[in-house]
């Protein structure tokens, strides 16, 4: 018995089926990573009248650009376990606001596991 096949181009309806599985697993992913970051949040977002901050610069920022942003707006307390992390004292009117124009991408409570002590190698 011989199989018509399918023009170029044209899904069979297995691959529609397939496509659709796929789809639905790719949202359902999403909302967990989203709703479980919403979960995380009050628990490594520093409270509102907080000083002291974990500062995240953006990954592919080297130590000395991390500390140098940081330090132009915040005393510096001490590097955090990644290159890109410095916890700071945010000191004045403005500071988080400061800290974010100057690169930060997250500010977070420094008591959170990954803003610990700096890795030795």
């Amino acid at each position: 018995m011989d199989r018509k096949r399918a023009p170029e181009g044209v899904f069979s309806s297995h691959h529609l089926y397939a496509r659709k599985r796929l789809l639905s697993s790719a949202i359902s992913a999403i909302a967990f990573v989203v709703l479980s970051m919403a979960a995380l949040l009050p628990a490594i977002a520093p409270a509102a009248e907080a000083r002291d901050l974990a500062v995240v610069y953006p990954p592919w920022w080297s130590a000395q650009q991390s500390l140098g942003a940081a330090g132009r707006t915040a005393r510096i307390l001490r590097p955090g376990s990644e290159p890109f992390i410095v916890i700071v004292r945010a000191e004045g009117p403005h500071a988080r606001e400061k800290l974010q124009d100057g690169g930060a991408v997250l500010l977070l409570n420094p008591m959170a596991g990954a803003c610990g002590e700096p890795r030795t190698t």
